[in-house]
């Protein structure tokens, strides 16, 4: 069975499914060190066959959350990820270097979680764990209306040894759409 497919549209983004053939821009971009040791699945060692698998299990449906590519609307080119899932429901993100500081993580996680509020009515609290090394993903965080609430126990696939990290919560009174 297949995900239903949809799109969701930001002033300068599109947000949608990740699609198999975007493994070349998953490999080359969020398999750096730079990125990947930011985020919990990502790794430095990917190959073809494991970026591919990862796509895939991003796909499967009736999984406890959703994650979709961030695309620029301009050309729908591949510029980052972002996704919601687990219990409490935690927000995860990435983006390629060459789009650090454009402000698209804000403008993404915004409309994702403005649609992802709606689509759960019942949604009242949103996760983060962030690598205290990554302050400007606090900062993006902090623009939604999250706040740190303490240490949080991060792992990084891409990591040798853990680093530290904080957790942040959103309450969805909170979320500055």
């Amino acid at each position: 069975m297949a995900v239903a497919p949809f799109t969701l549209r930001t002033e300068r983004l599109i947000l949608d499914l990740l699609r198999i053939e975007d493994w070349p821009v998953v490999l080359r971009e969020w398999g750096v060190p730079e990125v990947a040791r930011m985020t919990a699945s990502f790794r430095t060692d990917w190959t073809e066959e494991t970026v591919k698998d990862w796509i895939a299990a991003r796909l499967r449906p009736g999984q406890n959350g959703m994650g979709c590519a961030v695309r620029l609307r301009d050309g729908r080119r591949l510029i980052g990820s972002v996704g919601m899932g687990g219990n409490p429901r935690n927000i995860g993100y990435a983006f390629g270097v060459a789009h650090w500081g454009h402000g698209y993580a804000s403008e993404a996680i915004r409309g994702f979680l403005t649609a992802g509020l709606a689509h759960e009515p019942d949604l009242d609290v949103v996760e983060a764990g962030v690598f205290d090394d990554n302050p400007a993903s606090a900062r993006v965080l902090a623009k939604m209306g999250f706040t740190r609430v303490g240490p949080s126990d991060c792992e990084s696939q891409a990591r040798v040894e853990a680093g530290p990290s904080s957790l942040y919560r959103l309450f969805r009174s909170d979320f500055r759409a």
